[in-house]
């Protein structure tokens, strides 16, 4: 058996969209092929190459770190909890996949311009 969706996209400018569905509201930001959205099922990081249906997502910032972590943020390994640790390690993941997506947005605009 099927089911109902819906979703409705508003674009405010400036790369900005509102988006509305069945789960809620959220935002996204970014340019064509590469997006940044926030909404009712957490944060996500994409990256795509228009007209070809292919992207590949990832969700980012999962947990809350502890505040320990953010007061100081020039611990050295030695002196980290393994929480911290794991957070440490989430953000590189999220800042390598951050720089793949620039890196391949600059391939696309080379590509297509």
């Amino acid at each position: 058996m099927g089911s109902f969706r819906f979703r409705k996209s508003i674009n405010l400018g400036g790369g900005v969209k509102l988006n509305v569905g069945k789960k809620g509201v959220g935002i996204s930001a970014g340019v064509k092929g590469a997006r940044v959205s926030a909404g009712p099922s957490g944060k996500r990081a994409t990256v795509s190459l228009p007209g070809t249906g292919l992207s590949y997502s990832k969700k980012i910032g999962e947990g809350k770190s502890s505040q320990s972590s953010r007061s100081n943020p020039t611990l050295n390994v030695d002196e980290m909890t393994p929480k911290q640790i794991e957070n440490r390690k989430k953000n590189l993941t999220i800042f390598k996949f951050i720089g793949i997506a620039f890196a391949l947005l600059i391939v696309i605009l080379i590509i297509f311009t």
